[in-house]
Protein backbone atom coordinates (compact mmCIF):
# COMPACT_ATOMS: atom_id res chain seq x y z
CA UNK A 1 0.00 0.00 0.00
CA UNK A 2 1.33 3.52 -0.95
CA UNK A 3 0.83 7.12 0.67
CA UNK A 4 -1.15 7.63 -2.89
CA UNK A 5 -4.41 5.00 -1.41
CA UNK A 6 -4.94 7.88 1.09
CA UNK A 7 -6.15 10.27 -1.69
CA UNK A 8 -9.32 10.11 -2.22
CA UNK A 9 -11.66 11.50 -4.77
CA UNK A 10 -13.18 12.81 -1.55
CA UNK A 11 -9.93 13.86 -0.75
CA UNK A 12 -9.21 15.86 -3.73
CA UNK A 13 -13.00 17.52 -3.84
CA UNK A 14 -12.12 18.76 -0.35
CA UNK A 15 -8.49 20.55 -1.56
CA UNK A 16 -10.23 22.29 -3.96
CA UNK A 17 -13.60 23.23 -2.25
CA UNK A 18 -14.44 27.21 -2.46
CA UNK A 19 -11.51 27.67 -4.53
CA UNK A 20 -11.73 28.88 -7.93
CA UNK A 21 -9.15 26.57 -9.99
CA UNK A 22 -9.96 25.62 -13.72
CA UNK A 23 -10.52 22.02 -14.14
CA UNK A 24 -6.96 21.97 -16.02
CA UNK A 25 -5.24 23.45 -13.30
CA UNK A 26 -6.93 20.61 -10.86
CA UNK A 27 -6.02 18.17 -13.44
CA UNK A 28 -2.49 19.69 -13.43
CA UNK A 29 -2.26 19.15 -9.55
CA UNK A 30 -3.50 15.75 -9.16
CA UNK A 31 -1.28 14.70 -11.89
CA UNK A 32 1.59 16.64 -9.45
CA UNK A 33 0.55 14.70 -6.54
CA UNK A 34 0.35 11.66 -8.28
CA UNK A 35 3.59 11.71 -9.22
CA UNK A 36 5.30 12.41 -6.12
CA UNK A 37 3.18 9.64 -3.96
CA UNK A 38 2.39 6.89 -6.44
CA UNK A 39 5.43 4.94 -5.27
CA UNK A 40 6.24 6.03 -2.13
CA UNK A 41 5.53 3.49 0.74
CA UNK A 42 3.40 4.40 3.92
CA UNK A 43 5.49 6.55 6.28
CA UNK A 44 3.48 9.42 8.05
CA UNK A 45 6.42 11.80 7.65
CA UNK A 46 6.17 11.23 3.38
CA UNK A 47 2.84 13.17 3.99
CA UNK A 48 4.01 17.00 4.57
CA UNK A 49 5.25 19.56 2.12
CA UNK A 50 7.40 18.47 -0.66
CA UNK A 51 8.76 20.30 -3.71
CA UNK A 52 9.26 19.50 -7.50
CA UNK A 53 11.91 21.08 -9.90
CA UNK A 54 10.90 22.76 -12.64
CA UNK A 55 12.88 20.79 -14.92
CA UNK A 56 10.97 17.64 -13.65
CA UNK A 57 7.58 18.92 -15.43
CA UNK A 58 7.35 17.85 -18.91
CA UNK A 59 6.57 21.10 -21.34
CA UNK A 60 6.87 23.71 -18.09
CA UNK A 61 5.82 26.66 -20.23
CA UNK A 62 2.61 25.35 -21.60
CA UNK A 63 1.63 24.75 -17.67
CA UNK A 64 2.78 27.64 -16.25
CA UNK A 65 -0.42 29.84 -16.40
CA UNK A 66 -1.98 27.23 -14.12
CA UNK A 67 0.76 26.87 -11.69
CA UNK A 68 -0.09 30.49 -11.14
CA UNK A 69 -3.63 30.00 -10.34
CA UNK A 70 -2.53 27.13 -7.95
CA UNK A 71 -0.34 29.82 -6.48
CA UNK A 72 -2.85 32.37 -5.96
CA UNK A 73 -5.75 29.69 -4.16
CA UNK A 74 -2.65 29.22 -1.61
CA UNK A 75 -1.83 25.41 -3.10
CA UNK A 76 1.97 25.98 -3.56
CA UNK A 77 4.65 28.63 -4.11
CA UNK A 78 7.96 29.46 -6.35
CA UNK A 79 11.18 29.61 -4.95
CA UNK A 80 14.05 29.85 -7.54
CA UNK A 81 13.57 26.62 -9.82
CA UNK A 82 11.16 24.27 -7.16
CA UNK A 83 7.59 24.74 -6.71
CA UNK A 84 6.54 24.23 -3.49
CA UNK A 85 3.51 21.91 -2.50
CA UNK A 86 1.44 22.97 0.74
CA UNK A 87 0.53 19.88 2.73
CA UNK A 88 -3.41 21.37 2.37
CA UNK A 89 -4.60 17.64 1.90
CA UNK A 90 -3.45 16.95 6.05
CA UNK A 91 -6.74 18.22 7.63
CA UNK A 92 -8.67 15.91 5.11
CA UNK A 93 -6.72 12.50 5.17
CA UNK A 94 -8.24 9.84 6.63
CA UNK A 95 -6.23 9.48 10.30
CA UNK A 96 -7.99 5.78 10.84
CA UNK A 97 -6.10 4.61 7.77
CA UNK A 98 -2.81 6.09 8.94
CA UNK A 99 -2.88 4.60 11.81
CA UNK A 100 -3.63 1.54 10.31
CA UNK A 101 -0.73 1.96 7.68
CA UNK A 102 1.65 3.43 10.51
CA UNK A 103 1.23 -0.14 11.97
CA UNK A 104 1.34 -2.48 8.96
CA UNK A 105 3.49 -0.43 6.30
CA UNK A 106 5.17 -2.49 3.84
CA UNK A 107 8.66 -2.67 3.72
CA UNK A 108 10.94 -0.33 2.09
CA UNK A 109 13.64 -0.69 -0.45
CA UNK A 110 16.50 -0.13 1.67
CA UNK A 111 14.85 -2.80 4.10
CA UNK A 112 14.82 -5.12 1.05
CA UNK A 113 18.60 -4.13 0.37
CA UNK A 114 19.64 -4.29 4.01
CA UNK A 115 18.00 -8.05 4.81
CA UNK A 116 20.00 -9.49 1.02
CA UNK A 117 23.10 -7.44 2.10
CA UNK A 118 22.52 -9.93 5.69
CA UNK A 119 21.60 -12.98 4.66
CA UNK A 120 24.88 -15.71 4.41
CA UNK A 121 22.49 -18.36 2.87
CA UNK A 122 21.88 -15.95 -0.42
CA UNK A 123 25.85 -14.79 -0.47
CA UNK A 124 26.92 -18.14 -0.33
CA UNK A 125 24.45 -19.41 -2.94
CA UNK A 126 25.53 -16.61 -4.91
CA UNK A 127 29.41 -17.46 -4.59
CA UNK A 128 28.86 -21.08 -5.50
CA UNK A 129 26.94 -20.33 -8.91
CA UNK A 130 29.39 -17.61 -9.69
CA UNK A 131 32.32 -18.64 -8.18
CA UNK A 132 32.86 -14.53 -6.82
CA UNK A 133 34.26 -13.72 -3.05
CA UNK A 134 32.21 -12.47 -0.77
CA UNK A 135 33.62 -9.09 -0.60
CA UNK A 136 33.34 -9.02 -4.62
CA UNK A 137 29.38 -9.90 -3.78
CA UNK A 138 28.75 -7.40 -1.21
CA UNK A 139 30.20 -4.65 -3.15
CA UNK A 140 27.82 -5.57 -6.39
CA UNK A 141 25.10 -5.76 -3.66
CA UNK A 142 25.72 -2.31 -3.20
CA UNK A 143 26.19 -0.98 -6.40
CA UNK A 144 22.88 -3.00 -7.93
CA UNK A 145 20.93 -1.36 -4.57
CA UNK A 146 22.27 2.33 -5.76
CA UNK A 147 21.78 1.56 -9.58
CA UNK A 148 17.97 0.27 -9.04
CA UNK A 149 17.28 3.38 -6.79
CA UNK A 150 18.48 5.90 -9.30
CA UNK A 151 16.48 4.20 -12.10
CA UNK A 152 13.70 4.90 -9.47
CA UNK A 153 12.66 0.80 -9.97
CA UNK A 154 10.19 -0.82 -7.73
CA UNK A 155 9.45 -4.41 -6.16
CA UNK A 156 6.24 -6.67 -5.07
CA UNK A 157 7.97 -7.97 -2.37
CA UNK A 158 11.11 -8.91 -1.06
CA UNK A 159 11.36 -12.22 -3.13
CA UNK A 160 11.17 -10.29 -6.29
CA UNK A 161 14.11 -7.95 -5.84
CA UNK A 162 16.55 -10.79 -4.69
CA UNK A 163 15.52 -12.90 -8.06
CA UNK A 164 16.23 -9.34 -9.84
CA UNK A 165 19.49 -9.00 -7.79
CA UNK A 166 20.27 -12.90 -8.28
CA UNK A 167 19.91 -12.59 -12.43
CA UNK A 168 21.82 -9.24 -12.32
CA UNK A 169 24.67 -10.17 -10.31
CA UNK A 170 24.85 -13.55 -13.02
CA UNK A 171 24.74 -11.64 -16.29
CA UNK A 172 27.69 -9.66 -14.41
CA UNK A 173 29.66 -12.76 -13.43
CA UNK A 174 29.07 -13.53 -16.82
CA UNK A 175 29.94 -10.31 -18.71
CA UNK A 176 33.20 -10.20 -16.96
CA UNK A 177 36.45 -11.63 -18.46
CA UNK A 178 38.15 -14.41 -16.12
CA UNK A 179 41.58 -15.09 -16.45
CA UNK A 180 42.60 -18.64 -17.01
CA UNK A 181 45.92 -20.03 -16.09
CA UNK A 182 47.04 -22.04 -18.73
CA UNK A 183 49.58 -24.81 -17.82
CA UNK A 184 51.91 -26.84 -19.92
CA UNK A 185 49.82 -29.09 -21.45
CA UNK A 186 47.45 -26.44 -22.61
CA UNK A 187 49.82 -24.55 -24.46
CA UNK A 188 51.75 -27.87 -25.79
CA UNK A 189 47.85 -28.50 -27.64
CA UNK A 190 48.23 -25.14 -29.52
CA UNK A 191 51.88 -26.11 -29.97
CA UNK A 192 53.25 -23.73 -28.22
CA UNK A 193 55.80 -24.98 -26.29
CA UNK A 194 58.62 -23.10 -25.02
CA UNK A 195 62.06 -22.84 -25.87
CA UNK A 196 63.29 -25.27 -23.45
CA UNK A 197 60.77 -27.69 -24.62
CA UNK A 198 61.95 -27.12 -28.31
CA UNK A 199 65.31 -27.74 -27.08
Amino acid sequence: MTVLSLFSLEVIEKIFEDKLVSFKAKALYVNCLTYWFRKMNFQERELGEFYLFTSEIKNYDKWSSNFDELVLNGLLEFKNNKIIFYPVWSNFLDSEMIAYFSKHKEPSFEEFYQKMKSSEEMINLISYKTRLAKDVILQKMELFYFEQKALDTTYKDEQEFKRHFYNWVNHQANSEIIPIKQDANSIKILGLNNEKEKK
